[in-house]
């Protein structure tokens, strides 16, 4: 069986110093809880290709054209 190591390493958002962490663990409990925190946070809402589509038709362009014009995509 595996032993398995841990190390002392630095959290790569604040820089505090972890003792005796697994390799892959990046970020301290402090940092580690406020990344989750931000992941609650609604994600804004994108327009469907439905919407761009009829918007598209409203002004007489095509699909390209129209994402070229606005900067969709």
């Amino acid at each position: 069986m595996a032993k398995v190591w841990k190390i002392d390493k630095p959290c790569m958002d604040c820089g505090v110093m972890m003792y005796a962490v697994y390799p892959g663990q990046r970020y301290c409990e402090k940092c580690r809880k406020a990344r989750f925190l931000k992941k609650d946070e609604p994600k804004p809402k994108k327009l469907t290709l439905q919407d761009i589509m009829r918007e598209a038709d409203k002004e007489g362009l095509q699909y390209a054209s129209y994402c070229k014009k606005h900067g969709l995509y």
